[in-house]
């Protein structure tokens, strides 16, 4: 007579637990990932903003143009604008909506002053972009303004004099755990990355680190 083989449809412990074991470390392995991958997205989105401004500002002396890096606070989207107009941003205030950044005098026989017009750039590298899931823009103080922004649009603007604006771009996670500040220098165009909150006040003292 054949004996009879007896087969178990239960596990026995041991492999219960090596299970779990290989689970436990998938997860951890995934967790990982998806932190690096999300680190990963925001530091080439910060380069990116970086890489903008750097093309803005040389742009503006070699074509002679007017540049204005747009940020919009309530999509945490940015994207670069240009004009062949002379601008002048002295009298900008927060108020002020985008089109009225800059009247010009009318020309002789027109009564009514014009807005000047900006046209968003076509460049497949300083098209609009936004920030990735999970980060938004804390405030943005440009020197032009009274203080910090934290809602609608702001502007950094690079001239065709090869000088820009003074500014801080903060950047931050929706716990507010994680931040990236993005201090512009207005004469080289230089930016400095910190992680952590940059205050607009400190302007200076981050300007000489």
């Amino acid at each position: 007579m054949r004996e009879k083989r007896i087969s178990s449809s239960g596990f026995s412990l041991i492999e219960v637990l090596v299970v779990i074991g290989i689970l436990a470390l998938m997860m951890g392995l995934a967790t990982s990932f998806f932190s690096s991958r999300s680190d990963g997205e925001i530091r080439q989105t910060v380069t990116s903003i970086i890489g903008t401004a750097r093309y803005a500002y040389n742009e503006a002396a070699r074509k002679n143009l007017s540049y204005r890096l747009v940020f919009d606070m309530d999509t945490g989207s940015f994207w670069l604008e240009s004009s062949s107009e002379d601008i002048s941003v002295k009298d900008e205030t927060l108020q002020k909506s985008k089109k009225e950044i800059k009247v010009k005098e009318a020309p002789q026989g027109e009564d009514e002053e014009k807005p000047e017009e900006f046209t968003a750039e076509s460049e497949r590298l300083v098209k609009k972009k936004k920030l990735p899931e999970g980060y938004r823009f804390k405030d943005i103080y440009i020197s032009h303004q009274e203080r910090p922004i934290e809602s609608g649009q702001g502007y950094l603007h690079f001239f065709p004099t090869g000088l820009t604006e003074e500014a801080v771009i903060n950047i931050c996670d929706e716990d507010e755990k994680n931040f990236f500040a993005l201090v512009v220098n207005p004469v080289t165009a230089g930016v400095k990355v910190y992680q952590e909150y940059a205050a607009y006040d400190k302007l200076d003292q981050l300007q000489d680190e």
